[in-house]
């Protein structure tokens, strides 16, 4: 059975290292939404579209969402490889520099560099990094995010 995560990447009740803990568990097609400050709570855990989108794919045929297919870096070189039907017409890259407690880090947005003839998102990271992650957005106003990597110096 595929999967879907919505969460918040400063939510005091599932924070990201125990979001990644679970979303590595399912041996099956996962996909992640990951927003920067989302609100944790039934109206904001129910509101995102991503769900209708990923419940229209599997029970209505619907357009699927986008796909993170790998990713990686090289140095302070970050990039994901992505696969999607749907046009992706954003990149960002979401990031903090701060440790500790999940729930307090602040979290920055930059644009990242989109190649659509490799399907590759890329962008150097921001001196001081701690952890970052993608989000691929579609043409349909969707995220897709990729897994959050933890950079050690």
């Amino acid at each position: 059975m595929p999967f879907l995560w919505v969460s918040g990447t400063n939510d005091f009740a599932y924070p990201m290292d125990s979001l990644q803990k679970s979303y590595r568990l399912p041996r099956t097609t996962r996909t992640l939404a990951i927003r920067v400050r989302m609100a944790h709570g039934q109206k904001e855990g129910a509101t995102p579209e991503e769900i209708h989108a990923f419940a229209d794919e599997y029970l209505k045929s619907g357009a699927s969402l986008a796909s993170i297919r790998d990713q990686g870096r090289t140095g302070r070189r970050a990039w994901v490889k992505y696969t999607s039907t749907t046009p992706v017409i954003r990149a960002e890259l979401n990031y903090t520099l701060d440790s500790g407690v999940w729930e307090r880090r602040r979290w920055h947005t930059i644009p990242a560099e989109l190649d659509h003839g490799s399907s590759m998102v890329n962008v150097t990271l921001p001196e001081g990094v701690k952890v970052h992650y993608f989000n691929l957005i579609e043409q349909r106003g969707l995220i897709v995010s990729s897994e959050h990597v933890t950079v050690y110096p």
